[in-house]
C-alpha cells in the first residue's frame, strides 16, 4: 500500500471541501431549510442541554426550546412586516419630494460659486432638473421589485417549505445533536482525534460567541432604536429601527 504524505492528505481534504461547496451552492435551494435548521441548532443546543434531566427528556426540552424560539420568530415576523411593508411603501411615495427638496437646497450653494464655475453651473442644471425624476423612478422601481418580490410564486413556495421543513429539521438536529458530534467523533483518526478534539472545541467556543453576542446585540439595538424613535414620532421609525439595529 502506497502511505499518503501529508501534503497529499492536506489536498485531498480540501478537494473534499471544494467538491462539497460546489454541492452546497448547486442545490442552494433546496439545503436552504437544512443549513438554516443546522444554524439554528447549533445555537440553541446549550440551552437544551442545560434543560436535559432525567425528568425532563432530550426530546422533550428540544420540543421546548425549538418551539419558544420559532414562536416568538413568527410572532415577531407576523407584526412587524406589515408594519415595514407599509412603510416602505410610503418612503416610496415621499422620495420624489425628498429630492425636489434637496434640489432647492443645493441650487443656491451652486449659484454663489456660478462665477467662479460657470462650467460646472451649465452641467449642474440639467442634473438638479433631474433629480425628481431620478426619485420618481428610483421609488417605482422600489416598489415594483418589493411587489414582485411579495408576488412571486416561487417566493411564496420557497417561503411556505422554508417554514415548515426548517423547525422539523431544527428539532431533529436538536434531540440528536449529541448522537452527531459522537457519530463524527468516532470517525476522526485515533492518532489525530486528540488534536482534532482541542481545535474544534476552541473553534466552537470562538464562533459560538461569536454569533450569540453579534445577534443578541443586533436584536436588542433594533427593538431599542425602533421603540425610541417610535416614541418620539418619527416617520418610518420601525424600518429606521430595524435596519440601524441590524448595520
Amino acid at each position: 500500500m502506497i502511505p499518503i504524505l501529508p501534503t497529499q492528505r492536506g489536498l485531498l481534504w480540501l478537494l473534499i471541501l471544494v467538491v462539497l461547496l460546489v454541492l452546497v451552492w448547486m442545490f442552494q435551494p433546496i439545503l436552504t431549510p437544512f443549513i438554516l435548521g443546522l444554524l439554528i441548532a447549533y445555537l440553541l443546543n446549550p440551552i437544551v442541554n442545560k434543560l436535559t434531566c432525567p425528568k425532563c427528556p432530550r426530546w422533550l426540552a428540544s420540543l421546548f426550546v425549538m418551539l419558544c424560539f420559532f414562536g416568538v420568530v413568527f410572532t415577531s415576523i407576523g407584526l412587524s412586516v406589515p408594519i415595514l411593508y407599509q412603510e416602505v411603501a410610503d418612503l416610496t411615495k415621499s422620495a420624489p419630494e425628498w429630492f425636489g427638496s434637496v434640489r432647492e437646497w443645493l441650487a443656491p450653494y451652486i449659484e454663489q460659486f456660478k462665477p467662479y464655475t460657470s462650467k460646472v453651473q451649465e452641467n449642474s442644471e440639467p442634473l438638479l432638473d433631474n433629480i425628481p425624476q431620478v426619485g420618481s423612478h428610483a421609488a417605482k422601481l422600489g416598489g415594483a421589485v418589493l411587489s414582485g418580490i411579495l408576488a412571486g410564486g416561487n417566493v411564496v413556495l420557497g417561503t411556505i417549505s422554508l417554514l415548515f421543513l426548517m423547525p422539523i429539521v431544527t428539532f431533529y438536529l436538536l434531540n440528536d445533536w449529541d448522537k452527531i458530534i459522537k457519530t463524527s467523533d468516532d470517525l476522526l483518526p485515533r492518532k489525530e482525534a486528540p488534536t482534532v478534539r482541542a481545535l474544534a472545541k476552541e473553534i466552537n467556543t470562538t464562533i459560538a460567541g461569536f454569533l450569540r453576542g453579534q445577534l443578541g446585540v443586533c436584536v436588542a439595538l433594533s427593538i431599542i432604536y425602533a421603540v425610541c424613535l417610535s416614541l418620539v414620532g418619527l416617520d418610518y421609525a420601525i424600518l429606521i429601527g430595524i435596519t440601524s439595529g441590524m448595520l
